[in-house]
């Protein structure tokens, strides 16, 4: 079973693009929290993945946490995959 924990420490690779981790952000949510009945607010769902996106996305991510108003996890996914 997978815990917060786990989805904390979970980063991009080197092989990953931005959709291919929030795919995977998103099933790891769907199949594995899901079952241990774990529950995130959609701003910690955002905290999480932006932390774990790659160096290379470091301006982009700089540039959301400065935003007077966080972006939910949808306007997240329809950023990056616009990228």
């Amino acid at each position: 079973m997978l815990s917060k924990n786990k989805l904390t420490t979970t980063c991009m690779r080197k092989t990953d693009t931005v959709a291919s981790y929030l795919v995977e952000i998103t099933e790891l949510i769907r199949d594995q929290i899901a079952a241990v009945r774990d529950t995130f607010e959609v701003v910690e769902l955002v905290w999480i993945s932006m932390n774990g996106f790659s160096p290379l996305c470091h301006n982009f991510v700089q540039v959301s946490y400065d935003q007077e108003k966080l972006l939910d996890f949808e306007q997240l996914w329809d950023v990056c995959i616009c990228l």
